[in-house]
């Protein structure tokens, strides 16, 4: 998958400016990296990170205000992300194409957009066992929250498939598919929140 970067290189610019855990040194760092919002994860979960082989979702061009929350992709996702796209299908012939719905919706969650469930249905949903899904007009990506703020996502789905939200049998499969990864994975900590209420899995942008 395009713009995808390491959270090695990440860790990297950490430990040449030798941060302290936990420590501020101003709202932001190289790409936007929000230190005293999401130093944590990185300095404790990196290596986690590093053996999930997770990648880094970045948006072109950069965030002018940073990066609020984070959006990582699992290898598996990213070898078969070109493939599943060409089975998608576009509801409106006047809509645009589903990989720049998929990166602005990226831009749109990255930046820390106001995002509160149930009344912003059409962006973010929990389907069940901590699995959420991430909602673009005719794309849904599946995922789940390791920690609040950053998403991972490791399947992808035709919308226009998907259109009897009130048919849970229809996300099931992804739900299992996503809860079988995780179970692979074998690194508890990188298990999914759990609950289907936002403020658990992630903060908005002070306006």
């Amino acid at each position: 998958m395009a713009r995808s970067q390491t959270l090695s290189n990440q860790i990297c610019k950490l430990q040449e400016l030798s941060v302290p855990y936990g420590g501020e040194v101003g709202p932001r760092l190289q790409g936007g990296l929000r230190l005293n919002h999401n130093m944590q994860y990185i300095a404790c979960y990196g290596r986690n990170f590093e053996e999930a082989r997770f990648d880094r979702a970045e948006v072109d061009p950069p965030l002018k205000r940073g990066y609020w929350r984070h959006i990582w992709v699992t290898r598996e996702f990213s070898e078969k992300f070109e493939q599943e796209l060409t089975r998608l299908s576009v509801g409106d012939p006047d809509s645009v194409p589903p990989i720049e719905q998929i990166w602005a919706r990226i831009r749109f969650f990255s930046d820390g957009r106001k995002m509160v469930y149930p009344y912003d249905l059409r962006n973010l949903r929990p389907i069940g066992e901590g699995i959420w899904e991430l909602k673009t007009l005719d794309v849904r990506l599946f995922g789940w929250f390791p920690f609040k703020d950053c998403f991972v996502i490791h399947a992808m789905a035709d919308a226009n498939v998907l259109h009897d939200e009130k048919n849970s049998d229809l996300w099931k499969p992804y739900v299992d598919l996503v809860s079988a990864y995780i179970r692979e994975l074998g690194i508890p900590a990188l298990n999914p929140i759990l609950g289907a209420e936002t403020q658990n899995v992630l903060s908005n942008r002070p306006q």
